[in-house]
């Protein structure tokens, strides 16, 4: 919750599956006002209020951005459905829209949920930091599309200091 007394609002983007709701429900706890946005709806509930739409279409998501302080973006298809089409267009097409959607109506906070393969190169991570580098091969498909989603989320702002600093708040 913001310093200022003002309830800051989340917009939680995948917030339909397993991680996205959690945090939801997480940031409801700790006072922030929460939206959804997805692909479809999975759930009701009285305190969130819920966008259904394409994270490719800026259209659909501006409506979902408006008033919203931070970001949180968990969409991600499975690793395990092994679609490439669908992590193309969800990971790097998808990110890159909600980028330029964030840039357009102004948000200043937004965190990405990636996964660590984009920095696993076959062995065990020891002490991993934010400035490791991305893997040089990596491990399929869906973790070279976690990468491109990564650097195309670098745009938007320096996300490593907000993030820590969006940690240290709470």
């Amino acid at each position: 919750m913001a310093k200022s007394g003002k309830q800051e609002t989340c917009l939680v983007i995948g917030g339909g599956g397993f991680l996205g709701r959690h945090l939801s429900e997480k940031l409801i706890a700790r006072g922030y006002k929460v939206q959804v946005f997805d692909v479809r709806k999975t759930f009701e509930d009285d305190n969130i209020n819920i966008f259904v739409g394409d994270l490719c279409k800026k259209e659909d998501l501006l409506p979902a951005l408006q008033g919203v302080d931070i970001v949180f973006h968990c969409a991600t298809p499975s690793p395990l459905s092994n679609n490439k089409a669908l992590f193309y267009k969800v990971n790097y097409e998808g990110t890159k829209t909600i980028v330029e959607a964030c840039k357009e109506v102004g948000i200043k906070r937004f965190v990405l949920t990636s996964s660590a393969s984009v920095v696993y190169e076959g062995k065990d991570i020891l002490n991993g930091k934010e400035d490791l580098p991305y893997a040089e091969q990596p491990i399929d498909y869906y973790t070279e599309t976690k990468i491109l989603q990564e650097k195309v989320s670098l745009q938007i702002i320096d996300v490593r200091d907000d993030f820590y600093s969006f940690l240290l708040k709470q």
